[in-house]
This record gives C-alpha cells, sequence and structure tokens, in this order.
C-alpha cells in the first residue's frame, strides 16, 4: 500500500477518452445531482474541535460527512463510524437552526422590500426613537 499511485489506473487511458471524460464532467463540476448548491454556512469552531479530536484516519471523512449535509441536506451513510455519526447528531442541530434563520432572513428580505401606499419605502421604527418623539413633543 505504500506504493498506491492514483494515476497508475489512468496509464491505459488515450488522451481522447480522458479529454472526452473531462468534457462530460465540466457541466456538472460543482453541482449536486438531486439539490441545489447553499452559497455557504457558518463553519463554527465546534465543528474544527470535534473532527480535531478525532483519529487521523477519520478526520476526512467527518469532513466530508459534515460539507454534505451542510450544501446538499445528504444524511451520512449507514456505515458512517460511530465516532464521525456522535458529532454529526451535535452539527445536524447546529446546521438545520442556521439553516432556518439564514432561508427566513432570505425571505424576509424580499418580502420587506415592497412599496408603500404612497410609492416610498417603508422604514420601520424602533421604540426607542418612537419614545424619544413623544418626550420632545411633551416638553414643548
Amino acid at each position: 500500500m505504500d506504493n498506491y499511485d492514483p494515476l497508475h489506473m489512468l496509464g491505459d487511458m488515450s488522451e481522447e477518452e480522458l479529454q472526452e471524460y473531462c468534457d462530460k464532467q465540466a457541466p456538472n463540476f460543482g453541482q449536486h445531482p438531486r439539490r441545489p448548491m447553499r452559497e455557504g454556512f457558518v463553519f463554527l469552531i465546534s465543528y474544527y474541535e470535534a473532527i480535531k479530536l478525532m483519529p487521523q484516519r477519520l478526520r476526512f471523512r467527518a469532513l466530508k460527512v459534515l460539507l454534505h449535509y451542510a450544501f446538499f441536506r445528504e444524511l451520512p451513510p449507514e456505515n458512517t463510524p460511530s465516532r464521525i455519526m456522535q458529532s454529526f447528531v451535535g452539527w445536524k442541530r447546529l446546521l438545520d437552526a442556521d439553516a432556518k434563520k439564514y432561508d427566513k432572513r432570505k425571505n424576509d428580505r424580499f418580502a420587506s422590500k415592497t412599496p408603500a401606499d404612497n410609492g416610498q419605502e417603508t422604514k420601520p421604527q424602533n421604540s426607542k426613537s418612537r419614545t424619544r418623539n413623544k418626550q420632545k413633543v411633551g416638553k414643548k
């Protein structure tokens, strides 16, 4: 296993076959076949610390499980080691909460851009500015 060379398997493939394969893969690069890709997610330090404490042989797989769930909402395969699944339970809860907040903000952003009856955008006032205005009116 010390002499493992992944490019050795491509040795008998012609240049034309390799180019044809690359051309087929290019339009799909960065896209998941079933779900649209999210633009990003919040990577918390707790994710890093949990992965850092895992054995070296599980780190890449744990990161892959985390990223697949964060971007595509894909649950890990059934043969995932228990050490990764233990961390995934906590990650899933945090990622779901973050995704819910993100979706709400995204929907609110577009919903709040409706113009008022007079053609101007409405500006929400917070309670502090309203109380200050009442105090100023009362002093005059």
